[in-house]
């Protein structure tokens, strides 16, 4: 087998996981299915360890050496409490899912496999074109987009901007889902690691979102001019009822009536 979907699934909620993986993740499958297409799936359900350890070493390396951070947004996320809980477990979950691709594309880079394609856990997937679709093509994707020049810049624009000041950055990346080919890959394996990730946290706190960070490598690299788009693509599940009975309960929510939905 030369290819690999992967996808991360672990909410702190195991009841609520267990939901995403018997529906959304299970779409997936059926989409390959359809294409006739073998391919291994590979479901994260726990954070790994190593990752677990970074978060912990950094929370200490913030700490210890009283870093002042210029948007403590995610740092406070680190945050414990007296009893030594998590003041924001949810969000300190999200981080570390959101690191645990950088672990996936390491692992990848150390297999047999040629290729491999990451969804999040949530995602609706657009059918393809049938006649254009080239489900495993040499070429390196992962979404671009543009920042909007009549609104604040987001936080993947101005830290690229802060450390390649010579750079002006307007394009982001968008890691919901993404392809490698290791034909095409552009020396990827050298660029996003977990040792460089982690040197990127000790700079500026705003690179534990995993966007952020990898906006400024492709910066650094030059990459952006060498990423296609490639279906399947999607976007984030959203319930959607015929009278608008959960307006304003939030994202998550939303969500989990999507699902409940499709259990039924």
């Amino acid at each position: 087998m030369s290819n690999i979907v992967y996808s991360i699934c672990t909410y702190i909620d195991k009841n609520s996981q267990k939901k995403f993986i018997d529906t959304i993740i299970k779409d997936y499958k059926i989409f390959y299915e359809k294409l006739n297409e073998k391919v291994d799936f590979k479901i994260v359900t726990d954070i790994p360890d190593v990752v677990n350890e970074q978060f912990e070493d950094i929370y200490q390396y913030y700490t210890k050496n009283n870093i002042q951070h210029d948007h403590p947004k995610y740092f406070n996320y680190l945050k414990l409490k007296e009893n030594g809980k998590d003041q924001f477990p949810k969000h300190k979950n999200a981080l570390k899912a959101w690191n645990t691709k950088f672990y996936l594309i390491e692992e990848f880079f150390k297999s047999n496999y040629t290729t491999m394609t990451y969804f999040d856990c949530d995602l609706i997937l657009h059918e393809p074109p049938e006649e254009k679709f080239v489900p495993f093509p040499e070429i390196l994707s992962f979404q671009a987009r543009t920042q909007n020049p009549h609104r604040i810049a987001k936080e993947h624009i101005r830290v690229t901007n802060k450390f390649l000041p010579n750079i002006e950055a307007k394009k982001y990346v968008n890691m919901e889902f993404f392809y490698i080919n290791k034909n095409c890959c552009f020396n990827l394996k050298e660029i996003i690691n977990l040792h460089e990730i982690y040197s990127l946290w000790e700079k500026d706190s705003l690179f534990l979102r995993e966007e952020t960070a990898l906006t400024y490598l492709f910066y650094k690299h030059n990459l952006f001019n060498k990423l296609q788009r490639h279906p399947p693509e999607g976007f984030h599940v959203k319930y959607k009822p015929v009278e608008n009975m959960i307006a304003n309960t939030g994202k998550w929510n939303s969500k989990l009536k999507y699902i409940e939905s499709k259990l039924k």
